[in-house]
């Protein structure tokens, strides 16, 4: 299974059957199953899908028709007294087994399975329905490929740092989510080398300071270790741009400080300093990049 990347990987919640298969061979692949009270077991044939249930339309897919549980009865009680998903039992298993094929090749699932996970250890009903809106999103998206192409000598690369923050998007802690996307980029190169989607340990009161966060791991974590790592390989010095889509993050890493943010958090006075520490020693360049871009 570990070979397999997340668009060859078909998941189907039918009923109270669950499996995880190759599509490429119509097979089973590796089937889930729990003791829960629903009895997930895996099931060899998506051509048996009983066509109960609820249409989900999918942005620039056809619509899957999928069986999504919605009595609360069935479900078991915690020792809090809340209830507890049916999927709690194996949820750990299905998440992990995304996340690894994710995180390879589809980097726009590493942000939902991120946040499902920290769910993992007081599972609800609601996180049994969006688990099973993300199965429903991998299902109808097996056709997504990332690609990447390189068609310039190595003199003529560059290593491309993109880093953006969603402003307070965890409604259970209001804290930020960093979003960094890498890659070496060419006039006929674009060659992804890693992603990072990972929650902020830091309540920010504004979106200059989510982007800050967001920034300096960004910098800290993909775009100088890869730095090093291609100065040494090609022997020579390599440009790294830094591209965010907020002008006033821009300003306050160039000048070091903010009039408006002179009550900030250490977390976040330290981050700008050193941020733009590192800019005055020339290590990077920052530039503005449209959210759209």
């Amino acid at each position: 299974f570990k070979q397999k990347t997340a668009y060859e990987i078909g998941v189907r919640l039918v009923g109270s059957e669950m499996c995880i298969r190759d599509r490429s061979k119509g097979s089973l692949n590796v089937s889930v199953s729990c003791n829960a009270s629903a009895g997930y077991e895996g099931s060899a044939r998506a051509e048996d899908c009983r066509t109960s249930g609820e249409h989900y339309r999918l942005s620039g897919c056809e619509p899957i028709v999928c069986v999504r549980p919605e009595d609360q009865s069935g479900y078991e009680v915690s020792e809090a007294g809340k209830p507890t998903g049916h999927l709690a039992k194996c949820a750990a298993a299905i998440i992990m087994k995304v996340y690894y094929s994710a995180r390879v090749a589809r980097m726009d699932l590493v942000r939902q399975i991120g946040f499902l996970s920290q769910f993992i250890t007081k599972w609800s009903p609601a996180c049994d329905k969006a688990l099973h809106r993300v199965m429903c999103y991998i299902f109808g998206t097996m056709d997504m490929r990332m690609c990447s192409w390189l068609g310039d000598p190595y003199e003529d690369l560059e290593l491309l740092l993109f880093s953006d923050a969603d402003f307070a998007g965890c409604p259970a802690s209001s804290r930020s989510t960093s979003g960094v996307f890498l890659k070496m980029a060419g006039p006929m190169t674009s060659f992804v080398l890693g992603s990072v989607s990972k929650r902020q340990t830091c309540v920010s009161h504004s979106t200059p300071e989510a982007e800050i966060v967001a920034l300096d791991v960004a910098l800290r974590t993909e775009g100088l270790p890869a730095l090093d790592f291609w100065e040494t390989v090609f022997g020579r010095k390599i440009n790294l741009r830094v591209l965010d889509d907020n002008q006033a993050t821009l300003r306050i890493v160039e000048s070091g400080k903010n009039p408006a943010l002179r009550h900030i958090q250490r977390t976040h006075r330290v981050n700008i300093a050193w941020l733009h520490e590192q800019f005055k020693r020339g290590v990077y360049s920052i530039e503005y990049c449209d959210t759209d871009f």
